[in-house]
């Protein structure tokens, strides 16, 4: 019996793969060990498709040419289905073309001039912050109105100190002449006020570290028993690095005023506004630019201050507004960044709690703890203005000696509920100066 021919096995469905480019008007090269997908896709209005390319199934990787001789990179591969992987790094896809199908990878990439707004823009936020936590705290100007300084009546510590600060020890970084004048036995509350605070901190974002201080110089006086007013001048420094070799330096100097009212016998307003200017450069794509901006600031808080024993619970309700106008600039290779306006509105609501306690030889140590949840509800940039709640929990420790000198630790978590993350640490030095 003769046999049976064998069946031929029908051939695989070829499937189509169809590459886009997105972001920049340029002419852009692809590389293929897969001849059909060699290719030269020329952008207008920011977008270029290329026609659909047929290929048997299986398995293939495409690259995109290198783009730094432009001012480009990748910012972005993302792909039709969830077996094909991008790589915005090397600019490279590995495609997985599957029977009939159709698959469309997109390279999204970015100019320099581009990259060199998002970096500025980024700040927006931080630096808002930054210049906010740089004044002393609301509850630091609610125990000035209410006269309360922690600080020993006797001067005797402080003077038994001084000989090791003529020898060249740490220069204090913040100060007050209220804290000093109690420091010498003077119990009336003294009219007008003198403060320095200096500030760091270590910010660490997705895909960015950061580090930053302020100074500020201020001085307010006590208007009767329920205000207390002052002004103050201030400048600051930011350094961030990105992990794609962005990075961005910038300095400023910002003046303002502030005013703290008791409006019930527990219950402050405690408001704040100011503006200066600051310039910076900018590194995107290996390209340096130089950029100057304007900037103003307000805040507004409705603070509750209860005390029971060595307790203090202080919850507040905190409205604030960062605005920047960035002018436009020509970075080094020439290319034109637009300027733009940046402004954020934020609210944030919390409780605050802390305990005192005041040991045998006199030292304060004061821990507090507070939880806020925020959230943007005014951007420049968006629609609606809400962008979504974050949480943010905040601890602190501060240790007072009898002779006024005091340090206070604050270590923060914030980008609760979000994808973001950001972890800070700051340490305030204050000595009573005269």
């Amino acid at each position: 019996m003769a046999a049976a021919p064998a069946l031929a096995q029908p051939a695989s469905e070829p499937g189509l793969v169809v590459i886009r480019v997105s972001g920049a008007d340029a002419m852009f090269g692809f590389s293929s060990l897969t001849p059909p997908l060699n290719l030269h896709l020329a952008s207008i209005g920011g977008m270029a498709e290329s026609l659909p390319i047929t290929l048997p199934a299986g398995d293939y990787r495409i690259g995109i040419d290198d783009l730094s001789g432009m001012g480009m990179s990748v910012r972005a591969i993302d792909c039709s289905d969830d077996n094909s992987v991008g790589d915005g790094a090397s600019g490279s896809a590995e495609l997985v073309l599957d029977p009939g199908e159709l698959l469309v990878c997109t390279f999204s990439v970015t100019s320099a001039p581009e990259r060199a707004a998002a970096l500025i823009e980024s700040l927006v936020p931080a630096r808002g912050d930054l210049l906010l936590a740089s004044l002393p705290p609301s509850e630091d100007r609610i125990d000035r109105l209410k006269g309360a300084v922690s600080v020993a009546a006797s001067p005797q510590r402080f003077m038994n100190a001084l000989p090791g600060i003529v020898a060249g020890r740490p220069i204090p970084v913040a100060a007050s002449l209220g804290a000093f004048e109690k420091l010498l036995g003077n119990e009336q509350r003294n009219a007008w006020d003198v403060w320095m605070r200096g500030t760091f901190a270590l910010a660490t974002e997705q895909g960015a570290a950061g580090r930053y201080g302020v100074a500020a110089l201020g001085i307010d006086r006590v208007l009767g028993e329920d205000l207390l007013v002052g002004s103050f001048v201030e400048a600051d420094t930011m350094i961030r690095d990105w992990s794609d070799a962005s990075a961005l330096v910038r300095g400023g100097w910002m003046a303002g005023g502030y005013a703290t009212m008791r409006v019930l016998d527990n219950v402050y307003l405690d408001v704040m506004g100011s503006g200066g200017s600051s310039a910076g450069i900018t590194r995107a794509q290996g390209i340096d630019g130089r950029f100057a901006a304007d900037t103003w600031l307000m805040t507004a808080a409705l603070l509750g201050q209860w005390t029971s024993g060595r307790w203090t619970f202080s919850p507040q309700a905190r409205f604030s507004y960062f605005d920047e106008r960035v002018a436009p600039y020509l970075d080094g290779a020439g290319n034109l960044v637009f300027g733009q306006e940046l402004g954020r509105g934020r609210l944030a609501i919390g409780p605050g709690v802390s305990y005192r306690l005041t040991t045998q030889n006199n030292v304060v140590i004061n821990a507090g703890l507070r939880l806020d949840t925020s959230a943007t509800v005014l951007s420049s940039d968006s629609a609606d203005g809400f962008e979504g709640l974050r949480g943010r929990l905040e601890g602190n420790v501060e240790i007072a000696l009898p002779e006024g000198m005091r340090w206070k630790t604050t270590l923060g978590y914030g980008g609760i509920g979000t994808d973001n993350r950001l972890f800070n640490a700051s340490g305030t030095l204050t000595v009573p100066l005269r």
